[in-house]
């Protein structure tokens, strides 16, 4: 299978900006191996006696491994800074959104889509860049800066774009495909593949049907809905990264993919082609990231006990109700938007959280609830998640996430403050 092309150079850059700004040096390039070289105006190993390890989440096929005689970016980088780099993927921005939202878990960068970027900046789930740290930016096009879903890239560094389209196999097509619409031709039942990625396969059956990728109204989305329902009788799979396999291998007869993919498909079967359907495509910038680990209100408390792992007295309880004469559930009485509103105003990476989990932090939570419905009836409470200091986090697993100490502390002085300026929590989108 091919992969992607990636610089070294590129993965370095956003390694600044975790850092601090570069001292200069000559301007002589530096040859890393014999096919990529770096300039020399960045010194790439003054970080490499302080063991520092890059943890990095990237949609799968974006950085090369070596295969296929092309180059092993991860082993390039490492050689040339010395900072390992523990590198995982993901198959989409959907999957990527439920992992870093669902906690546990923490990255150096990821690289998220454009609405994925404007969706997570929002949620307070990025951090915002230091572009002293990041001087490679100046040589980034106009046309991929500055767009809406991050306005004066407070948060995204563009480094891929690209467009869908329809890649097809000659040999099994009677008329090369010029529509979207092809897709729905019952004459290639079995034989089409489709995305198994809610935005994209949205906005194709959109334009199949002459709607925006952008829905209007209700009756817009229903629309959409039925046309891939339509569709799914003819659909062979639902696939991402599969369709390489699968189209390389001639086990279908067309698929929408990434135009970079379909150069690299028709390369390894040159049956392939490729075409921009007629309808219009979706254009996309991808991005690296810094994804903020952040403190996180929560917002409701369950009747439950169910440890996967026993607490220091041995104690692991399964599905047990912690009060037995308790209500299922309690929401606290902060004002939780408030209070995450506040500390994001300040710059405090904050989420709201609907889950404080099924052991110890729900148990805690739930507990003081119950005592304020039961005994104190005048009185708030709610509990809040705070990520590891980051001097805690030095002797943690790696992804565990972490904090500055001040940042927690002055994020817990903003939520207090606006505990005591909101009598009622803001009637706004979290």
């Amino acid at each position: 299978m091919k992969l992607k092309k990636f610089s070294a150079a590129a993965l370095a850059a956003l390694t600044v900006t975790m850092m601090s700004a570069a001292p200069v040096l000559a301007a002589d390039d530096i040859e890393v191996n014999e096919d990529i070289s770096v300039s020399g105006d960045y010194d790439w190993k003054r970080f490499a006696n302080d063991h520092i390890t890059l943890n990095v989440y990237n949609n799968g096929l974006y950085i090369s491994d070596g295969s296929d005689e092309s180059i092993n970016v991860l082993s390039a980088f490492e050689e040339l800074t010395g900072i390992k780099v523990n590198y995982t993927t993901y198959d989409s921005n959907e999957s990527l959104y439920a992992k870093l939202k669902s906690g546990g878990v923490s990255y150096d960068v990821i690289f998220p889509s454009d609405y994925m970027v404007g969706k997570m900046a929002k949620e307070g789930m990025l951090s915002e860049l230091n572009m002293d740290n990041i001087p490679n930016f100046a040589g980034i096009g106009e046309t991929y800066l500055d767009r809406s879903f991050d306005p004066g890239n407070k948060y995204s560094v563009p480094y891929m774009w690209g467009t869908t389209g329809l890649i097809y196999n000659t040999t099994m097509v009677e008329e090369p495909p010029t529509k979207w619409a092809d897709m729905w031709d019952v004459a290639y039942t079995n034989n089409v593949l489709m995305f198994n990625n809610s935005r994209d396969a949205y906005a194709i059956a959109a334009k199949t049907i002459g709607l925006s990728m952008n829905p209007q109204s209700v009756d817009e989305i229903t629309a959409i809905t039925d046309a891939l329902k339509a569709q799914k009788n003819i659909v062979q799979a639902y696939v991402m990264d599969e369709v390489f396999d699968k189209m390389e291998g001639g086990e279908a007869a067309m698929a929408p993919y990434y135009a970079g993919d379909a150069i690299t498909m028709i390369d390894e079967n040159p049956d392939l082609a490729f075409v921009h359907p007629e309808e219009g495509v979706n254009f996309f910038i991808d991005s690296m990231c810094i994804p903020a680990n952040a403190i996180t209100p929560e917002r409701v408390a369950i009747n439950l006990a169910d440890a996967s792992i026993p607490d220091n007295a041995g104690d692991q309880p399964v599905d047990e109700p912690i009060r037995k004469d308790g209500a299922p559930a309690y929401f606290t009485s902060l004002p939780v938007k408030a209070m995450v509103q506040k500390m994001r105003a300040a710059g405090i990476p904050a989420a709201l959280s609907y889950t404080a989990g099924s052991f110890v932090c729900n148990s805690l939570m739930y507990t003081l609830l119950y005592l304020i419905d039961r005994q104190y009836p005048a009185m708030r409470g709610g509990f809040i998640h705070v990520p590891y200091a980051m001097e805690q986090a030095v002797s943690k697993p790696l992804g565990t996430p972490s904090m500055e100490l001040h940042q927690i502390a002055r994020g817990l002085a903003l939520a207090v403050e606006a505990v005591v300026e909101n009598e009622r929590d803001l009637t706004v989108n979290r």
